[in-house]
């Protein structure tokens, strides 16, 4: 009974990890804003430009200057 305990909860952990690894990949894909334009402080202002561009979304990323990456 053991044993059958324990290979159930090995295959929730292996699903979740798969579910999760799939999760960080499809987010690494970015492309610079076509339409947003200056230095980007906020990422939910250039989450809404990158929606509105087609995009599932963005954020801001880089250090200088910030620019406003949409997700692909």
């Amino acid at each position: 009974m053991e044993t059958k305990t324990l290979a159930i909860m090995f295959f929730f952990v292996l699903v979740l990890s798969a579910d999760v690894g799939v999760k960080i990949a499809e987010a690494d894909c970015y492309t610079p804003s076509a339409h947003f334009k200056g230095a980007c402080f906020l990422s939910d202002h250039c989450n809404f430009v990158c929606a509105d561009e087609g995009h599932p979304g963005g954020e801001c990323q880089g250090f200088i200057p910030r620019r406003c990456m949409c997700i692909c």
